[in-house]
């Protein structure tokens, strides 16, 4: 039988990842709007960012993460 906290332990690292993985394709994102290191959203705006686009992809998750995190950065940007 699986070990539950071993369990546990593996998808609180998985979440780690991905939560690191959505912060750089974000980064990118951002780079093809603005030149330069200096990003348009501060550390609480990018938690934000992030837990929208985790929820989305979970709410959908035959949606392609590239086109959901794409789809909020420029939503972010417009406003919309």
């Amino acid at each position: 039988m699986a070990n539950p906290r071993k369990k546990a332990i593996m998808g609180v690292r998985c979440m780690v990842m991905e939560k690191k993985l959505v912060v750089k394709m974000i980064k990118n994102c951002f780079k093809q709007y603005y030149r330069g290191d200096s990003l348009p959203v501060d550390d609480q705006e990018m938690e934000e960012l992030v837990k929208r686009i985790l929820q989305t992809k979970h709410e959908e998750p035959a949606a392609d993460l590239y086109e959901v995190v794409n789809d909020m950065v420029y939503e972010y940007l417009t406003g919309s």
